[in-house]
């Protein structure tokens, strides 16, 4: 597992690269908490690396997103695999969070640019 964050503008992308499952849900969870508290609650994740999530993985995605809307923030994802892009729309997802084809394409709508 490997998490990176980065600012575009006002807006902090988290990468992470590797499975999100019961083994690694808590550690991206406290990773992403952390940038939170540090950064700001306007939050991409990006999961272009991301080739399986389980229900943990789920669940890890709905507790980020109700602490950033909770904080005046929200968040998106960026770039989800096909077979984890198809997990989140079943699991009704798209329908409460944005998705965007690449983290640039989400930071400009978060930044308000066009």
């Amino acid at each position: 597992m490997k998490l990176q964050s980065k600012k575009i503008g006002s807006v902090i992308v988290v990468s992470i690269d590797g499975d999100i499952d019961a083994l690694t849900s808590d550690q991206v969870t406290k990773y992403i908490y952390e940038r939170i508290k540090q950064e700001g609650t306007k939050l991409i994740i990006d999961l272009n690396r991301v080739n399986f999530m389980s229900s943990a993985g789920l669940r890890m995605i709905i507790g980020v997103v109700k602490k950033c809307r909770n904080n005046t923030g929200d968040m998106c994802i960026a770039a989800p695999q096909p077979g984890v892009a198809k997990v989140l729309k079943m699991s009704g997802f798209e329908n409460i969070i944005n998705f965007f084809e690449s983290s640039d394409l989400a930071a400009k709508e978060f930044n308000g640019l066009s």
